[in-house]
């Protein structure tokens, strides 16, 4: 499985969520190219920010979402973001 990745120092500011939602956009966009069935989405974000992603990514493809905890794995499975 192929990762990509978005890796920001923070988001603080306006430019950055714009920036960093123009990130997901274009790899939204290469996903789209490549042919990819489902995505797995980890994300380590402000709130904000993940109500933009879901917002973008809503009615695409199955994105199974993936929620950050302190413990190991640091990662758990929760949902589907769609299912189709």
């Amino acid at each position: 499985m192929e990762v990509r990745e978005i890796a920001k120092p923070g988001i603080d500011s306006e430019n950055d969520i714009i920036q960093f939602i123009a990130d997901v956009q274009e790899h939204k966009r290469q996903i789209s190219l490549a042919g990819y069935t489902e995505v797995h989405l980890f994300m380590s974000t402000p709130i904000a920010a993940g109500i933009l992603v879901g917002g973008l990514l809503d009615n695409w493809k199955p994105i199974k979402v993936y929620h950050y905890t302190k413990e190991t794995p640091p990662y758990t499975y929760w949902s589907v973001l769609i299912d189709t």
